[in-house]
């Protein structure tokens, strides 16, 4: 097949999904709901935060939303990012900043190792297509343990699945009462992941409140109480 041929299967794909796939297209409806309600700046506006704040990004990519977060507010950030190359260039990005750590492996329920299949930003431990890499992954206690961090103000996941493995872990370890506010990306990975979805959602609710959700896109919850919780969005 032609370069040129490829080029156009691609060009193809995506509309021929939205047309065949219904979680791709609710998917697209929500993204654009988010963007039309301003959800994609307010991912980043926090009144919280402030120089002495603890902020996790789990799921670091190319450090966009750590970018984001700390010309805002100079926080303390742990980028948690078990792909190697990302991590190898997360960690040139902020070879200069202090106040960002970034740790190659991924927050976890245990340590040991894992298989990442490779696809860019959505790579994933449970995908099966892309080129593999053997990652670290690190029992949260511990970790947290190791770092001296109790509280945390500010917590990102977009982790590809991950997040059904971690949330349940921190819940456990009594850790989730001490983390401020939630920013997650739920993934649809198969039928299991909406009640998995929504047993982390019931676990969250007993604590936090809900700030703003789009389905399978970003939602975010903040701890029930906190006089710097971020105001509700009507989602009417």
């Amino acid at each position: 097949m032609t370069i040129k041929a490829t080029k156009i299967l691609r060009s193809l794909a995506k509309p021929i999904r939205k047309l065949t796939n219904r979680p791709y297209r609710e998917a697209c409806a929500a993204l654009k709901a988010m963007r039309k309600d301003g959800i994609v700046r307010r991912r980043y506006e926090h009144p919280l935060l402030n120089s002495g704040s603890v902020v996790f990004d789990l799921g670091g990519f190319q450090g966009e939303w750590t970018d984001g977060i700390f010309v805002r507010y100079h926080p303390t950030i742990h980028v948690f990012e078990p792909h190697p190359k990302f991590a190898q260039l997360l960690q040139e990005k902020y070879a200069r900043n202090t106040k960002i750590q970034v740790h190659e492996c991924a927050l976890a329920s245990a340590d040991g190792t894992f298989e990442l299949h490779d696809l860019g930003d959505g790579s994933s431990a449970h995908r099966t297509n892309g080129q593999t890499f053997l990652c670290k992954a690190v029992e949260a206690r511990a970790f947290l343990g190791y770092l001296g961090v109790r509280r945390i103000d500010l917590m990102k996941l977009n982790i590809e699945g991950g997040e059904y493995e971690i949330l349940p872990h921190l819940s456990a370890i009594g850790m989730v009462p001490n983390i401020r506010v939630f920013q997650v990306q739920f993934h649809l990975l198969s039928k299991e992941s909406i009640p998995a979805r929504n047993r982390i959602r019931a676990m969250f609710a007993k604590t936090h409140q809900i700030d703003w959700c789009y389905d399978f896109v970003w939602e975010q919850w903040s701890l029930l109480g906190d006089p710097l919780a971020t105001t509700p969005v009507n989602m009417e």
